[in-house]
């Protein structure tokens, strides 16, 4: 599912970056993080649908975190996602 309704932050060229949303926790999205090639990078070992809403819900409610999905603009298909955490 596509949020195309949300703010675009950041547009370049081939990609924009957004906030991201429960409508972005999707079983693509969830196949990247149970991924082994993709987790061996990250915390996140396995994941359902309804944890990365919850992880997406509480970054977003987070007064110390910016959560962006990176989405190619031709198609809109969310490719990646980062974030800034202040640890303090």
């Amino acid at each position: 599912m596509n949020n195309t309704n949300a703010e675009i932050l950041i547009k370049g060229k081939n990609i924009y970056l957004r906030k991201l949303s429960d409508e972005d926790a999707t079983e693509r999205y969830c196949s990247w993080l149970n991924d082994t090639e993709v987790n061996r990078y990250i915390e996140t070992k396995s994941a359902t649908v309804e944890s990365i809403r919850n992880y997406i819900k509480e970054k977003n409610m987070s007064k110390n975190c910016i959560f962006l999905g990176i989405f190619n603009i031709k198609n809109n298909l969310h490719k990646c996602y980062d974030g800034y955490h202040d640890r303090r």
